[in-house]
């Protein structure tokens, strides 16, 4: 820093102000020789200013649920992460990949996926026809499948429910289950 008088330019600071400006003008220059001077004797050093944003969280992954329910007192829970044009043969294999995954077996009547049908989960297997007779029904959103589940795209954040169960032939199939 250069050697310099403080008190020699503020008398010539004055002497101008007082010389070439009203009182207003004056008080206002005097605040602004007084910042002048004060950058002078700090030798005009500035931090620089720097706001950092808040970080954003992350977004949500999206996940579908899928419950395994044998009605025999085994239960099992998955949430697994969603991909767009999943159907809820797509959901089973993700589950089926899980550390404590499921298994399944299920069989095409032709090469087509709107003909798969679920012979068994976990080793339960279907019973067949009749009244009383237990086989794998499943539901998303609580609603009855309309069609195989080989075909039924689901959308992100949908329950899917596999149970073992007594078909109720009243219940109707609801077409929204579906995508």
């Amino acid at each position: 820093m250069l050697p310099f008088r403080h008190s020699t330019y503020v008398k010539e600071a004055r002497l101008v102000a007082s010389n070439a400006l009203s009182i207003g003008a004056q008080s206002c220059l005097r605040g602004v020789l007084l910042i002048v001077m004060l950058s002078l004797v700090t030798g005009c050093s500035q931090t620089p200013t720097h706001q950092e944003s808040a970080p954003t969280p992350a977004a949500k992954a999206a996940v579908v649920d899928l419950t395994v329910d044998d009605s025999g007192g085994h239960v099992k829970h998955f949430t697994l992460p969603f991909q767009s044009g999943m159907t809820v043969l797509d959901v089973m294999n993700e589950a089926h990949n899980n550390a404590n995954g499921i298994q399944f077996v299920y069989h095409p009547t032709s090469g087509n996926p709107a003909t798969f049908f679920l012979d068994s989960i976990d080793g339960v297997a279907n019973q067949g026809g009749g009244a009383k007779s237990r086989n794998w029904i499943y539901r998303v959103n609580s609603k009855l499948g309309d069609r195989s589940f080989g075909v039924c795209k689901v959308a992100a954040s949908v329950q899917i429910s596999w149970k073992f169960d007594i078909y109720d032939p009243n219940e109707q199939a609801s077409p929204g289950a579906c995508q």
